[in-house]
């Protein structure tokens, strides 16, 4: 019979969140930038 060493699967668990996490960091930050673009650029068309 086989058994998973559930200890062994926290530190890389632990580890792939932090990188998911970095990810939605840096693509949180990239839609908040495009937006503002969108809206500068709309504010150019308006005018």
């Amino acid at each position: 019979m086989k058994s998973v060493k559930y200890g062994n699967l926290v530190a890389p668990i632990i580890e792939a969140i932090k990188e998911i996490a970095t990810k939605q960091n840096k693509q949180d930050k990239k839609i908040q930038e495009l937006q503002h673009e969108i809206n500068e650029l709309r504010k150019i068309i308006k005018k």
